[in-house]
């Protein structure tokens, strides 16, 4: 048996032309005040067209809630984009220079896996900044898999350029990425700069 609601029940207690009159059916043991609170209790959860419209112009309208949203979409899209110029870069490195600790020149070389390291980089949890980072270089007409092969291509990612063990692969590439993007801007500035063939030094 269909129960109303308390909107309906209000609705067709409220139209009679000569009276209004609600009579309820009672199962076994139940008594005609559980009825009643069971429907002034039940109402329609679903919006109407008015409504559903006016709710959507609300959320469109909020400004805050649609830049948070398109910049997570920007990022994911990012992170998206770049992944391939990061898998290309890493395995464009076959060999990784070992230097001497005291004084930095290049002692040795040691075998680079790309792959697997790249595989590293991107469950790492400073992939997104690092796929930023990379995105950025890109709008300055930097090339981001030479970006990433000459970031990688500086040292083995497991020995940070801090000396210690590197436990965020993506981190360590963000560091070595942002410092040659900032770089490479000095260059850049330096190169439009008038009588840049002069020296600074006096």
């Amino acid at each position: 048996m269909h129960q109303p609601t308390g909107p309906g029940a209000y609705v067709a207690l409220t139209r009679g032309r000569e009276n209004n009159q609600l009579y309820v059916a009672l199962a076994d043991g139940e008594k005609r005040d559980d009825v009643l609170d069971r429907i002034t209790g039940a109402y329609e959860r679903d919006l109407t067209v008015h409504e559903s419209v006016d709710q959507l112009r609300a959320e469109h309208r909020n400004l805050a809630t649609l830049i948070a949203q398109h910049e997570d979409i920007s990022e994911l899209a990012i992170q998206k984009v770049m992944q391939p110029y990061l898998l290309e870069g890493m395995s464009r490195v076959k060999e990784h220079p070992v230097r001497d600790k005291d004084s930095g020149q290049i002692i040795d070389h040691t075998p680079a896996d790309g792959a697997a390291d790249a595989k590293a980089v991107l469950a790492s949890p400073a992939w997104p900044a690092l796929a930023h980072d990379m995105g950025e270089a890109y709008r300055q007409g930097i090339d981001p898999a030479a970006l990433v092969e000459r970031a990688y291509s500086y040292r083995p990612l497991e020995a940070s350029d801090q000396g210690a063990a590197a436990k965020d692969y993506a981190a360590v590439m963000q560091w070595r990425v942002e410092k040659l993007n900032i770089d490479a801007q000095k260059v850049h500035e330096a190169s439009e700069r008038p009588l840049s063939y002069l020296s600074d030094e006096h």
